[in-house]
Protein backbone atom coordinates (compact mmCIF):
# COMPACT_ATOMS: atom_id res chain seq x y z
CA UNK A 1 0.00 0.00 0.00
CA UNK A 2 2.87 2.40 0.72
CA UNK A 3 3.62 3.20 -2.91
CA UNK A 4 -0.02 3.22 -4.01
CA UNK A 5 -1.44 5.93 -1.77
CA UNK A 6 -1.20 8.69 -4.35
CA UNK A 7 -2.67 6.65 -7.28
CA UNK A 8 -5.52 5.49 -5.01
CA UNK A 9 -6.17 9.05 -3.87
CA UNK A 10 -6.18 10.36 -7.45
CA UNK A 11 -8.41 7.57 -8.78
CA UNK A 12 -10.97 7.62 -5.98
CA UNK A 13 -10.99 11.39 -5.62
CA UNK A 14 -9.79 11.50 -2.02
CA UNK A 15 -6.85 13.19 -0.30
CA UNK A 16 -3.51 11.45 0.34
CA UNK A 17 -4.26 11.71 4.06
CA UNK A 18 -7.59 9.92 3.50
CA UNK A 19 -5.86 7.25 1.41
CA UNK A 20 -3.39 6.81 4.24
CA UNK A 21 -6.31 5.83 6.45
CA UNK A 22 -6.50 2.57 4.50
CA UNK A 23 -3.39 1.73 6.52
CA UNK A 24 -5.28 2.76 9.64
CA UNK A 25 -8.24 0.47 8.88
CA UNK A 26 -5.88 -2.42 8.15
CA UNK A 27 -3.95 -1.76 11.35
CA UNK A 28 -7.02 -1.59 13.57
CA UNK A 29 -8.39 -4.85 12.12
CA UNK A 30 -5.03 -6.53 12.67
CA UNK A 31 -4.67 -5.14 16.18
CA UNK A 32 -8.12 -6.27 17.28
CA UNK A 33 -8.10 -9.59 15.47
CA UNK A 34 -4.59 -10.96 16.06
CA UNK A 35 -4.81 -12.31 19.65
CA UNK A 36 -8.31 -13.74 19.17
CA UNK A 37 -7.48 -15.35 15.83
CA UNK A 38 -4.34 -16.93 17.34
CA UNK A 39 -6.40 -18.37 20.21
CA UNK A 40 -9.23 -19.58 17.96
CA UNK A 41 -6.70 -21.37 15.73
CA UNK A 42 -4.77 -22.69 18.73
CA UNK A 43 -5.50 -26.37 18.14
CA UNK A 44 -4.44 -26.30 14.49
CA UNK A 45 -0.94 -27.36 13.50
CA UNK A 46 1.27 -24.35 13.00
CA UNK A 47 1.71 -25.07 9.29
CA UNK A 48 -2.05 -25.03 8.77
CA UNK A 49 -2.35 -21.67 10.56
CA UNK A 50 0.29 -20.19 8.26
CA UNK A 51 -1.55 -21.57 5.21
CA UNK A 52 -4.88 -20.20 6.40
CA UNK A 53 -3.35 -16.77 6.92
CA UNK A 54 -1.86 -16.72 3.44
CA UNK A 55 -5.14 -17.84 1.87
CA UNK A 56 -7.01 -14.98 3.54
CA UNK A 57 -4.38 -12.50 2.37
CA UNK A 58 -4.65 -13.78 -1.20
CA UNK A 59 -8.45 -13.47 -1.18
CA UNK A 60 -8.29 -10.00 0.33
CA UNK A 61 -5.74 -8.71 -2.18
CA UNK A 62 -7.84 -9.85 -5.14
CA UNK A 63 -10.98 -8.35 -3.58
CA UNK A 64 -9.13 -5.06 -2.96
CA UNK A 65 -8.08 -4.83 -6.60
CA UNK A 66 -11.70 -5.01 -7.81
CA UNK A 67 -13.24 -2.90 -5.04
CA UNK A 68 -15.77 -0.47 -6.62
CA UNK A 69 -15.60 2.18 -3.88
CA UNK A 70 -13.54 3.46 -0.97
CA UNK A 71 -15.83 1.81 1.60
CA UNK A 72 -15.53 -1.60 -0.08
CA UNK A 73 -11.77 -1.12 -0.30
CA UNK A 74 -11.68 -0.52 3.45
CA UNK A 75 -13.59 -3.79 4.01
CA UNK A 76 -11.27 -5.81 1.79
CA UNK A 77 -8.26 -4.49 3.70
CA UNK A 78 -9.79 -6.01 6.84
CA UNK A 79 -9.69 -9.45 5.17
CA UNK A 80 -6.02 -8.96 4.32
CA UNK A 81 -5.36 -7.83 7.89
CA UNK A 82 -6.94 -10.96 9.39
CA UNK A 83 -4.77 -13.13 7.16
CA UNK A 84 -1.61 -11.31 8.18
CA UNK A 85 -2.70 -11.47 11.84
CA UNK A 86 -2.66 -15.25 11.60
CA UNK A 87 0.48 -15.56 9.52
CA UNK A 88 3.00 -13.19 11.11
CA UNK A 89 3.03 -14.21 14.81
CA UNK A 90 2.79 -17.89 13.89
CA UNK A 91 5.76 -17.67 11.51
CA UNK A 92 7.73 -15.82 14.19
CA UNK A 93 6.95 -18.50 16.77
CA UNK A 94 8.07 -21.24 14.38
CA UNK A 95 11.37 -19.43 13.82
CA UNK A 96 12.01 -19.06 17.55
CA UNK A 97 11.07 -22.70 18.17
CA UNK A 98 13.41 -24.29 15.66
CA UNK A 99 16.40 -21.95 16.17
CA UNK A 100 19.27 -22.74 18.62
CA UNK A 101 19.01 -20.74 21.88
CA UNK A 102 21.96 -18.51 21.04
CA UNK A 103 20.64 -17.75 17.53
CA UNK A 104 16.99 -17.02 18.18
CA UNK A 105 17.08 -13.43 17.02
CA UNK A 106 19.12 -14.41 13.98
CA UNK A 107 16.55 -17.08 13.09
CA UNK A 108 13.71 -14.66 13.59
CA UNK A 109 15.50 -12.06 11.48
CA UNK A 110 15.69 -14.55 8.60
CA UNK A 111 11.91 -14.99 8.65
CA UNK A 112 11.34 -11.27 8.84
CA UNK A 113 13.90 -10.64 6.11
CA UNK A 114 11.82 -12.91 3.89
CA UNK A 115 8.92 -10.52 4.41
CA UNK A 116 11.28 -7.68 3.59
CA UNK A 117 12.41 -9.36 0.37
CA UNK A 118 8.75 -9.38 -0.62
CA UNK A 119 8.78 -5.63 -0.07
CA UNK A 120 11.93 -5.24 -2.14
CA UNK A 121 10.24 -7.01 -5.03
CA UNK A 122 6.59 -6.16 -4.51
CA UNK A 123 6.53 -2.52 -3.45
CA UNK A 124 8.70 -1.12 -6.27
CA UNK A 125 6.93 -3.21 -8.92
CA UNK A 126 3.54 -2.39 -7.46
CA UNK A 127 4.43 1.30 -7.21
CA UNK A 128 5.57 1.43 -10.83
CA UNK A 129 2.60 -0.52 -12.18
CA UNK A 130 0.24 1.48 -9.99
CA UNK A 131 1.67 4.74 -11.32
CA UNK A 132 1.63 3.66 -14.96
CA UNK A 133 -1.45 1.42 -15.26
CA UNK A 134 -3.53 2.17 -12.18
CA UNK A 135 -3.42 1.14 -8.54
CA UNK A 136 -5.67 -1.90 -9.06
CA UNK A 137 -3.06 -3.59 -11.25
CA UNK A 138 -0.35 -2.53 -8.82
CA UNK A 139 -2.18 -4.23 -5.97
CA UNK A 140 -2.59 -7.48 -7.91
CA UNK A 141 1.20 -7.93 -7.92
CA UNK A 142 0.87 -9.60 -4.52
CA UNK A 143 -1.60 -12.26 -5.68
CA UNK A 144 0.71 -14.65 -7.59
CA UNK A 145 3.42 -14.43 -4.92
CA UNK A 146 0.89 -15.35 -2.22
CA UNK A 147 -0.26 -18.32 -4.29
CA UNK A 148 3.33 -19.51 -4.76
CA UNK A 149 3.99 -19.13 -1.02
CA UNK A 150 0.96 -21.31 -0.22
CA UNK A 151 2.24 -24.11 -2.45
CA UNK A 152 5.80 -23.93 -1.08
CA UNK A 153 4.75 -23.90 2.57
CA UNK A 154 2.36 -26.82 2.01
CA UNK A 155 5.25 -28.85 0.57
CA UNK A 156 8.23 -27.74 2.66
CA UNK A 157 7.11 -26.81 6.18
CA UNK A 158 6.85 -29.87 8.49
CA UNK A 159 3.55 -30.75 10.12
CA UNK A 160 4.87 -31.71 13.56
CA UNK A 161 6.45 -28.48 14.84
CA UNK A 162 6.13 -28.55 18.68
CA UNK A 163 4.13 -25.75 20.26
CA UNK A 164 2.05 -24.80 23.28
CA UNK A 165 -1.56 -24.46 22.06
CA UNK A 166 -2.71 -20.94 22.95
CA UNK A 167 -5.90 -20.70 25.00
CA UNK A 168 -7.92 -17.95 26.62
CA UNK A 169 -6.20 -18.91 29.88
CA UNK A 170 -2.76 -18.16 28.45
CA UNK A 171 -4.23 -15.05 26.86
CA UNK A 172 -5.27 -13.89 30.32
CA UNK A 173 -1.87 -14.81 31.72
CA UNK A 174 -0.15 -12.65 29.12
CA UNK A 175 -2.49 -9.72 29.78
CA UNK A 176 -1.83 -9.88 33.52
CA UNK A 177 1.95 -9.88 33.13
CA UNK A 178 2.76 -6.19 33.62
CA UNK A 179 6.43 -6.71 32.74
CA UNK A 180 5.38 -8.11 29.38
CA UNK A 181 2.99 -5.20 28.97
CA UNK A 182 5.83 -2.77 29.51
CA UNK A 183 7.96 -4.48 26.84
CA UNK A 184 5.05 -4.49 24.37
CA UNK A 185 4.43 -0.80 25.12
CA UNK A 186 7.89 -0.16 23.64
CA UNK A 187 6.54 -1.44 20.32
CA UNK A 188 3.56 0.92 20.44
CA UNK A 189 5.64 4.03 21.11
CA UNK A 190 8.57 3.07 18.87
CA UNK A 191 6.33 1.96 16.01
CA UNK A 192 4.17 5.08 16.15
CA UNK A 193 7.19 7.25 15.44
CA UNK A 194 8.51 4.89 12.79
CA UNK A 195 5.26 4.46 10.88
CA UNK A 196 4.41 8.16 11.07
CA UNK A 197 7.28 8.68 8.63
CA UNK A 198 7.23 5.35 6.76
CA UNK A 199 3.54 5.62 5.77
CA UNK A 200 4.11 8.94 4.03
CA UNK A 201 7.71 8.56 2.93
CA UNK A 202 6.76 8.48 -0.78
CA UNK A 203 4.79 11.77 -0.66
CA UNK A 204 7.55 13.37 1.45
CA UNK A 205 10.22 12.47 -1.11
CA UNK A 206 8.00 13.35 -4.08
CA UNK A 207 7.23 16.80 -2.67
CA UNK A 208 10.87 17.59 -1.93
CA UNK A 209 12.45 16.22 -5.12
CA UNK A 210 9.59 16.37 -7.61
CA UNK A 211 10.19 12.67 -8.35
CA UNK A 212 7.75 10.71 -10.49
CA UNK A 213 6.58 7.10 -10.13
CA UNK A 214 9.78 5.69 -11.71
CA UNK A 215 12.05 7.40 -9.18
CA UNK A 216 9.74 6.56 -6.28
CA UNK A 217 9.87 2.91 -7.38
CA UNK A 218 13.67 3.06 -7.20
CA UNK A 219 13.40 4.62 -3.74
CA UNK A 220 11.33 1.67 -2.59
CA UNK A 221 13.93 -0.73 -3.98
CA UNK A 222 16.51 1.12 -1.88
CA UNK A 223 14.10 1.05 1.05
CA UNK A 224 13.59 -2.70 0.71
CA UNK A 225 17.26 -3.60 0.39
CA UNK A 226 18.15 -1.44 3.39
CA UNK A 227 15.23 -2.89 5.39
CA UNK A 228 16.31 -6.47 4.66
CA UNK A 229 19.89 -5.64 5.62
CA UNK A 230 18.72 -3.97 8.80
CA UNK A 231 16.54 -6.94 9.73
CA UNK A 232 19.41 -9.41 9.38
CA UNK A 233 22.04 -7.23 11.08
CA UNK A 234 19.60 -6.26 13.82
CA UNK A 235 19.05 -9.93 14.65
CA UNK A 236 22.78 -10.61 14.81
CA UNK A 237 23.36 -7.53 16.94
CA UNK A 238 20.62 -8.70 19.29
CA UNK A 239 22.28 -12.10 19.76
CA UNK A 240 25.65 -10.45 20.50
CA UNK A 241 24.74 -7.29 22.41
CA UNK A 242 21.40 -8.22 23.90
CA UNK A 243 18.00 -6.93 22.81
CA UNK A 244 17.79 -3.81 24.99
CA UNK A 245 21.19 -2.42 24.05
CA UNK A 246 20.53 -3.14 20.39
CA UNK A 247 17.18 -1.36 20.50
CA UNK A 248 18.75 1.75 22.06
CA UNK A 249 21.49 1.83 19.41
CA UNK A 250 19.25 1.44 16.37
CA UNK A 251 16.53 3.74 17.75
CA UNK A 252 19.19 6.41 18.24
CA UNK A 253 20.10 5.97 14.57
CA UNK A 254 16.42 6.28 13.58
CA UNK A 255 16.08 9.48 15.59
CA UNK A 256 19.14 11.02 13.96
CA UNK A 257 17.89 9.99 10.52
CA UNK A 258 14.57 11.76 11.13
CA UNK A 259 16.52 14.98 11.50
CA UNK A 260 18.21 14.41 8.13
CA UNK A 261 15.03 14.58 6.02
CA UNK A 262 15.16 18.39 5.73
CA UNK A 263 18.63 18.02 4.16
CA UNK A 264 17.20 16.17 1.16
CA UNK A 265 16.37 19.39 -0.66
CA UNK A 266 15.80 18.52 -4.31
CA UNK A 267 18.54 15.89 -4.47
CA UNK A 268 17.38 12.40 -5.41
CA UNK A 269 20.75 10.98 -4.30
CA UNK A 270 20.45 12.44 -0.80
CA UNK A 271 16.84 11.25 -0.67
CA UNK A 272 18.04 7.73 -1.45
CA UNK A 273 20.67 7.84 1.29
CA UNK A 274 18.23 9.12 3.91
CA UNK A 275 15.65 6.55 2.83
CA UNK A 276 18.23 3.77 3.20
CA UNK A 277 19.24 4.92 6.69
CA UNK A 278 15.62 5.18 7.77
CA UNK A 279 14.70 1.72 6.47
CA UNK A 280 17.82 0.09 7.91
CA UNK A 281 17.39 1.45 11.41
CA UNK A 282 13.61 0.97 11.50
CA UNK A 283 13.66 -2.68 10.44
CA UNK A 284 16.68 -3.51 12.61
CA UNK A 285 14.40 -3.11 15.63
CA UNK A 286 11.84 -5.70 14.50
CA UNK A 287 13.52 -9.09 15.24
CA UNK A 288 15.02 -7.74 18.45
CA UNK A 289 11.70 -6.44 19.75
CA UNK A 290 9.86 -9.67 18.93
CA UNK A 291 12.54 -11.81 20.55
CA UNK A 292 12.48 -9.57 23.63
CA UNK A 293 8.72 -10.11 23.93
CA UNK A 294 9.00 -13.88 23.53
CA UNK A 295 11.83 -14.11 26.09
CA UNK A 296 9.89 -12.02 28.62
CA UNK A 297 6.74 -14.16 28.34
CA UNK A 298 6.40 -17.64 29.80
CA UNK A 299 6.79 -20.56 27.33
CA UNK A 300 3.06 -21.33 27.55
CA UNK A 301 2.05 -17.78 26.65
CA UNK A 302 4.77 -16.99 24.08
CA UNK A 303 2.48 -17.39 21.05
CA UNK A 304 -0.14 -15.11 22.57
CA UNK A 305 2.60 -12.65 23.58
CA UNK A 306 3.86 -12.51 20.00
CA UNK A 307 0.31 -11.93 18.75
CA UNK A 308 -0.05 -9.09 21.26
CA UNK A 309 3.22 -7.63 19.99
CA UNK A 310 1.85 -7.95 16.45
CA UNK A 311 -1.23 -6.12 17.69
CA UNK A 312 1.05 -3.44 19.10
CA UNK A 313 2.77 -3.10 15.72
CA UNK A 314 -0.51 -2.34 14.01
CA UNK A 315 -1.78 -0.11 16.77
CA UNK A 316 1.43 1.80 16.17
CA UNK A 317 0.78 1.75 12.42
CA UNK A 318 -2.70 3.14 12.96
CA UNK A 319 -1.46 5.83 15.35
CA UNK A 320 1.46 6.70 13.10
CA UNK A 321 -0.66 6.88 9.93
CA UNK A 322 -3.36 8.93 11.65
CA UNK A 323 -0.89 11.28 13.32
CA UNK A 324 1.06 11.69 10.09
CA UNK A 325 -2.13 12.46 8.19
CA UNK A 326 -3.06 15.06 10.80
CA UNK A 327 0.38 16.66 10.56
CA UNK A 328 0.10 16.79 6.76
CA UNK A 329 -3.34 18.38 6.97
CA UNK A 330 -2.06 21.09 9.30
CA UNK A 331 1.48 21.86 8.12
CA UNK A 332 2.34 19.69 5.09
CA UNK A 333 4.39 16.58 4.43
CA UNK A 334 7.75 18.18 5.27
CA UNK A 335 6.74 18.43 8.94
CA UNK A 336 6.13 14.69 9.41
CA UNK A 337 9.74 13.66 10.30
CA UNK A 338 10.00 16.51 12.81
CA UNK A 339 6.74 15.46 14.44
CA UNK A 340 8.10 11.92 14.87
CA UNK A 341 11.19 13.04 16.80
CA UNK A 342 9.73 13.32 20.35
CA UNK A 343 7.99 9.96 19.92
CA UNK A 344 11.24 8.22 18.96
CA UNK A 345 13.05 9.81 21.88
CA UNK A 346 10.27 8.62 24.18
CA UNK A 347 10.75 5.08 22.86
CA UNK A 348 14.45 5.14 23.80
CA UNK A 349 13.55 6.24 27.33
CA UNK A 350 10.94 3.49 27.61
CA UNK A 351 13.42 0.80 26.47
CA UNK A 352 15.88 1.88 29.16
CA UNK A 353 13.17 2.00 31.83
CA UNK A 354 11.67 -1.38 30.91
CA UNK A 355 15.10 -3.03 30.91
CA UNK A 356 15.79 -1.67 34.38
CA UNK A 357 12.48 -3.12 35.59
CA UNK A 358 13.20 -6.51 34.00
CA UNK A 359 16.65 -6.69 35.56
CA UNK A 360 15.26 -5.95 39.03
CA UNK A 361 12.59 -8.63 38.64
CA UNK A 362 15.22 -11.19 37.56
CA UNK A 363 17.33 -10.43 40.66
CA UNK A 364 14.33 -10.99 42.90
Amino acid sequence: MLGLLKPIADNLGISIAAAGQLMTVYSIAYAVGSPFLVVFSGRLMRRNVVLLGLALMLAGVVASAVAPSTIVLYLTRIIVAFGAALYTPTAALVALTISPPDQRMRGLSLVLSGLTVAQIIGIPIGTYIGGEFGWRWGMLVAAPTAAIAIVMIARLVPRDIPFHPPTFATFGEALRDWRLGLVIAVMVVMGSGQFMVTTYIAPVIAEKTGAGSEVISIMFIIFGIAAMTGTIIGGRMGDRLGPARTLVLVLSMTTITAMLFPLIGTSVVVAGLVTALWAFSTFATMPVQQARVALTASPASSSVALSLNATAIYIATAVGASAGGAVIAVSGTASVPWAALPILLGAIVLVLFSERVLRKSRVR
